[in-house]
């Protein structure tokens, strides 16, 4: 992410949220170091908390990039008392609210529809392919081309929407060439990464510059290289600011160019240029 640019995310809770079979049933639990139905009520706004804290890790728990929540750490930053945190993940993990991964990072499922996020470099990018798409377009398409009805561009829209998945293989497929790695593209946890940086407009030419930038800068230290992980290079909080590195965010020469530019570089050398391969970075 550009410098001083923030990115803002949200919780968009259901207009049914508290009717929710879910909601009503962890309202009715009964605990009997708490009186009446305060149990269920405290369960209620602690899984509302846990929501609010994973907005910005695809769904994650995590204290930070390298460390997941564990139960003490989640009282200590609820607030919540610790006896009752443990017996809130017991809950959640049988209603399937709440799944452990191999790491132990704990995982809110149902927070995927739930969570929308918003830069202004994102913003650009999508507004400048949009510009891109429709200067592509026929000269007879434009001059003919009659606007849509707002209920028409909405059907449009979710229809491209629908139609249009991120390319999982290739990613992949592209990460394993470059790090000689074997990630799987049909991982799960993999996958709500691509998916999240996919909602925020970046597209495949995004995902492909930023292991190139990374790779290239990683790949020959033996400490650095075991980022070379999709949890690293995909995150939300990493992603546009590697992407960024190269300065192509607002460029119209766009993130794509950064391979070709590598390659004429190398190619460079061969002849015996003795040009600064600095200037990419």
């Amino acid at each position: 992410m550009a410098d001083g640019e923030k990115k803002y995310f949200w919780l968009k809770l259901p207009r049914n949220f508290f009717e929710k079979h879910y909601i009503k049933i962890l309202r009715g639990k009964v605990s009997g170091e708490y009186p009446g139905n305060t149990f269920g009520e405290m369960l209620v706004v602690f899984y509302i908390w846990l929501l609010a804290e994973c907005i910005d890790h695809e769904g994650k728990l995590r204290y930070s990039e390298t460390k997941p929540y564990d139960e003490e750490l989640l009282a200590d930053v609820s607030g919540f008392p610790l006896s009752f945190v443990r017996k809130a993940l017991t809950v959640y993990k049988n209603l399937e609210l709440v799944t452990e991964e191999s790491d132990k990072t704990l995982f809110l499922p149902k927070s995927l529809k739930m969570i929308g996020s918003e830069s202004a470099s994102a913003k650009r990018v999508r507004e400048y392919r949009n510009r891109q798409r429709e200067n592509q377009k026929p000269d007879e398409e434009k001059r003919y081309n009659v606007t849509p009805s707002n209920g028409d561009e909405q059907k449009s829209n979710e229809s491209k929407k629908e139609e249009e998945k991120p390319p999982y293989d290739e990613i992949i497929s592209y990460l394993n060439e470059k790090t000689h790695s074997k990630y799987k593209s049909g991982s799960k946890a993999t996958q709500r990464l691509i998916n999240g940086r996919w909602k925020d407009g970046f597209r495949l030419d995004d995902f492909k510059a930023v292991i190139d930038i990374k790779s290239d800068q990683w790949l020959s230290d033996k400490k650095m290289a075991s980022y070379l992980r999709p949890e690293t290079l995909f995150a939300a909080s990493h992603f546009e600011s590697y992407l960024n590195e190269c300065g192509a965010v607002e460029k119209k020469t766009a993130y794509s160019g950064i391979r070709e530019r590598l390659a004429k570089e190398t190619d460079s050398k061969i002849d015996g240029d003795t040009g600064n391969s600095s200037d990419f970075y």
